[in-house]
C-alpha cells in the first residue's frame, strides 16, 4: 500500500465526515422539535413545577425557550395547552403569597394576564373561575384575552414569595366541560 493513497483516502473520508456532521446535528434538532410540539396537551397533561421538574428533558427545553433565570422565591407552576381548539377555563383557590399570577405564552413574547391584585373571588369563598378566550364570554368575571393567532402555549402559575412551600392546590383546567388537568394537591 501506498502511504500517499492511504492518506489521501483518509482526507475523503473524514471530509465526507465533516459533511455529514451538520446533516446529522440537523435531523437531530429536528427531532427534538418534533417531539417537543407533539407534547402539546397531550393524553395525560398537567402542572410541571419548574424547579421540581427542572432536569426531565420537556423542562431542559423549556428553560432555554421560555425562560432562562428563576427567582428563588418564587414557584412556578407551567401547563402546556392549545389555545385553538376553544375556551379554557381556569378553576382553583387562591394562595397565601405575597402576589401570584396567571400569565399565558403562545410564543417567547408575554401576553395578558391576572393575578392576585385584580381577580375576582366568588362571594364568601377563596375560589376563583378564569378564562382564557379570544372573546370575553358573558358569564366571565375573571378574563384574560387570547390572541386570535395562538396555537399552543402555555399558562405559567407564578407565586411570588409563598407563605409555604407549595400552594394547596394547583387549578383545574378545562375545555368546553372537559376536565383537561385536574385539581392538584402539592
Amino acid at each position: 500500500m501506498d502511504l500517499g493513497r492511504l492518506l489521501g483516502e483518509a482526507l475523503a473520508i473524514s471530509w465526507q465526515g465533516t459533511l455529514m456532521a451538520p446533516v446529522l446535528l440537523g435531523l437531530f434538532a429536528a427531532g427534538v422539535w418534533l417531539w417537543y410540539q407533539s407534547r402539546w396537551e397531550t393524553k395525560n397533561p398537567n402542572w410541571q413545577e419548574a424547579i421540581r421538574d427542572w432536569w426531565s428533558p420537556r423542562m431542559q427545553i423549556e428553560r432555554w425557550i421560555r425562560f432562562r433565570w428563576i427567582h428563588p422565591d418564587t414557584l412556578y407552576w407551567i401547563a402546556h395547552v392549545r389555545f385553538d381548539q376553544g375556551p379554557l377555563v381556569l378553576e382553583g383557590q387562591t394562595t397565601d403569597a405575597l402576589y401570584w399570577s396567571f400569565t399565558y405564552y403562545a410564543s417567547t413574547e408575554v401576553n395578558d394576564s391576572i393575578s392576585s391584585r385584580n381577580i375576582v373571588v366568588e362571594p364568601g369563598t377563596d375560589r376563583f373561575r378564569i378564562h382564557f378566550a379570544q372573546e370575553r364570554p358573558a358569564e366571565a368575571t375573571n378574563f384574560v384575552k387570547v390572541r386570535p393567532d395562538a396555537k399552543k402555549g402555555v399558562i405559567y402559575f407564578r407565586i411570588y414569595e409563598p407563605a409555604h412551600l407549595y400552594p394547596s392546590r394547583l387549578p383545574r383546567v378545562s375545555r368546553g366541560g372537559r376536565v383537561l388537568i385536574e385539581r392538584v394537591d402539592t
